[in-house]
């Protein structure tokens, strides 16, 4: 047996246990069993319609909304107890009661020599406890139910979202890979020496991508280094006058975020901002402040062919970003004096 149903039956052994004693605790009459089993002669009755009606009545009928049975049922219960409550007054007085004194002795009395008997103040006296009971009864496992399906529907949306998230990073990693492949491939058309040292960059890349990539959640430290080693391998592909200023100034690096979110957005200033004719620059800063983790790119606009990739990245991240950070990040795109300029606020710990 589990500690919570333990405790379920404790939790229902005080609750009866309170509706018993605490009318006599409450009275300063002295204590007797007599009037003690008197009070509450119909207490058999009523835990059996309360526990048949949470247990049966309701799994069986309410919760699969067969509401007819339900009533009927129901209106079947409290006739049965109609019934069956006259009888317990008699047994009560006539075999475990014989002897009382006072008023009581004279209702024993009048209660024996009529015998079984049903009377309308009897009816209307049992409908305000069976009514305080279903009331209760009913209650309880409504909200139960409800809060057994709001866990369900709560589980399902992180079922949902972490699908959707793993198929969105899913994404990212071929579309990387295709980037990467291709700057490695102009090493070789150029037959540079830089060659080998990229592959070797690649598959640092490759690494993270395959081991890390899939946690749902890495430390700065690891996704910094991440990056590191892809600006690297940018590098490794283009000229040596390219000016690529790359900043970082993060304190917790212990501090997690989901895998590859801010490369998006690295890699499109790389995708974009580089000319083999024109000068090229391209900002990248990494900061953190007041618990937020900042990302400032920058770099010039060139006219380039829109493939069908194209902006591929970004849309993704933002996917991302809203379905794992929502409320807790800032993403801020704008074209300023041909500069494409992008800020990436997260706020660290969600």
């Amino acid at each position: 047996m589990t500690k919570k149903k333990i405790l379920n039956i404790f939790l229902h052994i005080l609750a009866w246990s309170i509706y018993l004693f605490l009318p006599n605790i409450t009275t300063e009459q002295e204590f007797e069993w007599s009037r003690f089993v008197l009070r509450n002669k119909e207490i058999v009755l009523l835990v059996i319609y309360f526990y048949l009606n949470i247990y049966l009545i309701i799994p069986k009928f309410l919760e699969n909304k067969k509401i007819g049975w339900f009533i009927a049922s129901t209106l079947a219960l409290f006739t049965a107890y109609v019934i069956a409550e006259p009888a317990i007054d008699v047994l009560v007085f006539k075999k475990f009661i014989p002897e009382m004194d006072g008023g009581f002795r004279e209702f024993r009395n009048r209660v024996v020599e009529r015998g079984y008997h049903i009377s309308m103040r009897g009816i209307f006296r049992n409908i305000g406890q069976i009514a305080f009971f279903f009331a209760v009864g009913t209650g309880w496992k409504v909200y139960q139910r409800w809060r057994l399906e709001e866990k369900q529907k709560d589980l399902a949306q992180k079922e949902r979202l972490a699908a959707e998230l793993s198929l969105l990073k899913s994404q990212v990693s071929p579309h990387f890979l295709f980037n990467s492949l291709n700057s490695i491939y102009s090493l070789t058309v150029q037959q540079s020496d830089r060659a080998p040292l990229a592959v070797v960059k690649l598959s640092e890349l490759l690494r993270y991508m395959i081991y890390q990539a899939n946690r749902e959640f890495v430390t700065l430290s690891e996704e910094l280094n991440y990056i590191e080693n892809f600006i690297e391998l940018q590098k490794l592909r283009l000229a040596s006058d390219m000016n690529i200023n790359f900043e970082v100034n993060v304190q917790n690096k212990s501090a997690e975020i989901e895998p590859m979110l801010l490369i998006p957005i690295i890699e499109n200033t790389f995708k974009h901002g580089i000319s083999y004719k024109d000068p090229s620059e391209i900002v990248i800063r990494i900061d953190e402040h007041d618990k937020r983790l900042n990302l400032h790119t920058s770099n010039r606009i060139f006219q380039k062919k829109k493939t069908e990739s194209s902006g591929f990245g970004l849309e993704n991240l933002k996917k991302r970003l809203t379905l794992r950070y929502l409320g807790s990040y800032s993403l801020n795109i704008e074209e300023k004096e041909k500069q494409y300029i992008v800020d990436f606020s997260l706020k660290l710990g969600q």
